[in-house]
């Protein structure tokens, strides 16, 4: 069970009480009308108050207690009523005691929702945000020290304290806090999915096309980086290994949607299926049947099983022509122009093509962007991870 941490502070109260009732009921025992009741009551002396006098202060008492009763509403009050001879009357006086009812409170766990605060957590589970400090120190893998920033799903354990229960008058530092404390006024946000990176870059993948009179072997490889991110919040029960592998699949169509859309002697044309985006170069074979090229990068975007992928992706095309056999004619007609005149023949059936173009996609948890606040959007304005590590210490591991 956790210490109070008020209790300092309670019973500075209960001193104060003490002396509060303590002064007004004895003045109410030792007022002018009480005492003339008392001397009046009193006609012979003896050690002990004789009952009629005690009868008088016990009447007295007992009314002081009713209004004691409504203005300390559910303190434990104790009085001790002495009667002492003083010359010829009798006189009488308490002795009180106050001490706070408490009752035990927390003691179960509680899954943080978007917009909590510690403080909040706090007041309604004890009935002031005071005791916010007790669910810090209760939960120092999940609440950080620097900043007391907690995550939207994350438990808590709430710990059993000690507290006044709310029927009963509040201690003056519940009564009135202090402004809320910064940090325990930082509100819980739900935590996008992260974002993962896919690096393009993979082995060259070849595809060979034959047709009568020649060969063309194309070699591409595909470059540039892919962000795919899932959009929702991240759940207690979320894996990022299921998540990373997730990601992966759900690349694959766009890995494997490349093909060309047109090659002639003066350009090569290369599209994804997925996307819509064409890859466009100019080509040349006059001077040499295995011209390289580059294709440069294009922005593309698509969403595959729920899972947004966009980022700026290009394309290094080797394009290699082998002649099956030379043609002997009179005047040799140059390789180049030969190539030239077979593609304009056959341009239309290299359309579409089964060039398929993929990559050893590399799924890359880059932990400087990992996290986002939900309704960001995917690399729009990111929080790192760094940053959210730094607050709430274990991030999406202190999450699972």
């Amino acid at each position: 069970m956790a210490a109070n941490p008020l209790a300092s502070q309670m019973s500075k109260e209960e001193q104060k009480f003490v002396v509060e009732i303590q002064k007004s009921v004895n003045k109410a025992l030792q007022s002018r009308d009480t005492q003339k009741k008392a001397d009046a009551a009193t006609n012979s002396s003896t050690r002990t108050a004789p009952r009629p006098v005690v009868a008088i202060f016990d009447a007295v008492l007992a009314k002081e207690k009713q209004r004691i009763a409504k203005q300390y509403a559910g303190l434990r009050v104790a009085m001790k009523l002495t009667c002492k001879m003083d010359g010829p009357s009798w006189k009488a006086s308490v002795t009180v005691t106050v001490s706070y009812p408490l009752v035990k409170r927390g003691g179960m766990s509680y899954q943080v929702k978007s917009g909590d605060t510690l403080w909040a957590i706090a007041e309604r589970t004890y009935g002031s945000g005071l005791y916010w400090t007790e669910i810090e120190k209760a939960n120092k893998a999940a609440v950080s020290s620097k900043g007391n920033f907690i995550l939207a799903g994350v438990p808590l354990s709430l710990p059993v304290i000690e507290v006044v229960p709310d029927k009963c008058v509040q201690p003056v530092i519940i009564q009135k806090p202090k402004p809320t404390p910064k940090p325990a006024a930082k509100k819980a946000r739900p935590v996008a999915t992260p974002i993962l990176k896919i690096d393009l870059k993979g082995k060259p993948q070849v595809t060979t096309i034959k047709k009568p009179g020649m060969t063309i072997i194309v070699t591409t490889t595909l470059k540039g980086v892919l962000k795919a991110q899932k959009p929702g919040a991240v759940s207690v029960s979320f894996n990022p290994r299921t998540y990373e592998t997730e990601i992966d699949n759900g690349a694959k169509p766009f890995k494997t949607s490349f093909k060309i859309k047109g090659l002639s002697e003066g350009s090569i044309s290369i599209a994804s299926n997925v996307t819509g985006t064409t890859w466009t170069s100019k080509i040349s074979f006059g001077r040499t049947l295995s011209p390289k090229l580059t294709l440069s990068p294009k922005p593309v975007k698509f969403t595959n099983n729920g899972i947004i992928y966009k980022g700026s992706v290009g394309l290094e095309i080797e394009v290699k022509v082998i002649p099956d056999k030379p043609k002997v004619q009179p005047q040799p007609i140059p390789i180049g122009d030969q190539v030239a005149d077979w593609l304009s023949e056959n341009s239309r059936t290299l359309a579409g093509a089964g060039l398929i173009v993929t990559a050893g996609a590399l799924v890359v948890v880059t932990i400087g962007e990992d996290i986002v606040t939900l309704g960001a959007g995917i690399a729009d304005d990111p929080i790192s991870f760094a940053a959210a590590a730094g607050m709430a210490r274990q991030g999406l591991m202190m999450i699972r």
